[in-house]
């Protein structure tokens, strides 16, 4: 996706995106959410678009790793939103 390196002032340094991505995926683990998730997934799309990463594999990954936290983030997403109704319901029988 090109429109998100585009909309960026400047690129982070290789190096440090891959840093970066280590980080936010190991925080997932502990404390998953849909911002962080969504983090993740913009990380992604720089990793597999950035022109300094000459690596296949890398670029390949990274495209994979992205469907993958897409598919991931529309779980979440349902999850939360199916809380949340439920959240209201629970608060409308506390009422009457």
């Amino acid at each position: 996706m090109s429109s998100v390196i585009d909309s960026l002032e400047k690129l982070p340094a290789l190096d440090v995106l891959l840093a970066t991505l280590l980080y936010l995926m190991s925080r997932d683990t502990h404390t998953p959410n849909l911002a962080l998730s969504q983090s993740i997934i913009t990380h992604l799309e720089i990793l597999k678009n950035h022109p300094d990463c000459s690596s296949p594999v890398l670029r390949k990954a990274g495209k994979r790793l992205s469907k993958r936290w897409n598919s991931a983030l529309q779980a979440q997403q349902l999850v939360s939103g199916a809380t949340g109704q439920i959240t209201k319901l629970n608060t409308l029988r506390k009422v009457h």
